[in-house]
């Protein structure tokens, strides 16, 4: 008799496959919920690019590894450029020969050692104008040794009261004018 009744009862395969299903979903729901990524922030490179003098390199975090590994060139060879790697790094000695500001950026005049006449524009923006707050740091310090070392930066152009020779580290692109350095990542008077 034990053989008929369970011969009788229903099946409960079907339910049960569903049930189980049921509680795998629901449980990855929740541990999607719980591990889940927050939404990005916003770009405020892009949304800052204009009063910043334009769109910056996005360096991640990565703008004093970046100016420690720079290629040595001169500004001759900088302005020789036909397409200046945007990965790449570049130091350069000059004469510094005018500085000031402009929006929310410092603007560098560099002129070559070997032949005056040919220069080259380097930018410093402020650390608001990148997204990362690391790259953001390192950018006002550069500002605030460029301060210490020549008085506040105005609007007005500023000539260096003496000859200043400069090592300028930075990526190299093209600007308005031409070829320059931008952003400034690192900056030493000689």
């Amino acid at each position: 008799m034990a053989k008929g009744r369970a011969a009788s009862r229903p099946s409960a395969g079907p339910w049960a496959a569903a049930l189980v299903l049921l509680l795998l979903l629901a449980g990855a729901g929740v541990w999607a919920l719980r591990h889940r990524r927050p939404a990005p922030a916003p770009n405020l490179v892009a949304a800052t690019a204009a009063d910043c003098g334009g769109p910056l390199p996005d360096l991640r975090g990565q703008a004093l590894v970046r100016s420690h590994s720079a290629t040595f060139s001169t500004v001759e060879q900088l302005l020789r450029l036909a397409h200046p790697s945007p990965t790449t790094a570049y130091r350069v000695q000059a004469q510094l020969l005018q500085y000031s500001a402009v929006g929310r950026e410092y603007r560098l005049l560099l002129g070559s050692l070997v032949n005056p006449g040919l220069t080259l524009p380097a930018r410093l923006p402020a650390g608001s104008c990148v997204a990362n707050h690391d790259d953001g740091a390192l950018f006002d310090e550069l500002r605030q040794d460029i301060n210490l070392q020549f008085g506040p930066i105005t609007s007005r152009i500023n000539v260096p009261p003496q000859a200043t020779q400069v090592i300028v580290t930075g990526f190299v692109g093209f600007g308005i004018n031409g070829i320059e350095i931008r952003p400034v990542l690192n900056f030493q008077v000689q």
